[in-house]
């Protein structure tokens, strides 16, 4: 099993006396069953959270397709699989989640980034995104599931702000 830190960040925002950090990461998994099985796990901390705050993790896959007939030899496709789950607060303020992927690669395609954003909602019942503060935004963490576990080289720790 080899371990991948993928992403962290940390942002400090204008006039706002709070700090977030944000930190990806993933474990692959040698199977038979699948040609690539990642298991990712999402830790979102800021302290500054009210009590009685729940975070929502909206994700899918940027996944790329082979495509002889295009000029790049195929195209990406955002946002595929996407999901929502609920993120469980392990400590005041510090937040996780854990899912899976489970792919074939053999259709000629693959998933390299985790697409992610939060839905947090505050003990008024408002809910505010955190999609790295762009309209539409979201993070993107680089995981290379192009490759099998027995192949995988440690990629270069990619965070993407979209």
């Amino acid at each position: 099993m080899k371990y991948i830190l993928l992403a962290l960040a940390t942002a400090i925002f204008a006039g706002q006396a709070t700090a977030r950090e944000i930190s990806v990461t993933a474990r692959c998994v040698e199977h038979a069953q699948f040609d690539n099985e990642y298991e990712f796990v999402v830790v979102y901390k800021d302290a500054f959270l009210p009590t009685d705050t729940t975070l929502t993790l909206s994700y899918g896959y940027r996944q790329w397709g082979n495509n002889s007939d295009e000029p790049d030899g195929g195209s990406y496709f955002h946002w595929q699989n996407p999901n929502n789950v609920a993120v469980t607060e392990i400590a005041q303020g510090h937040y996780q989640s854990r899912h899976t992927l489970r792919e074939f690669t053999g259709t000629g395609g693959w998933s390299e980034y985790l697409q992610f954003a939060f839905a947090i909602r505050k003990p008024d019942g408002t809910i505010v995104w955190d999609n790295n503060g762009h309209p539409w935004g979201y993070y993107e963490a680089y995981f290379h599931g192009s490759l099998r576990c027995t192949d995988l080289a440690i990629p270069k720790i990619v965070f993407n702000a979209r």
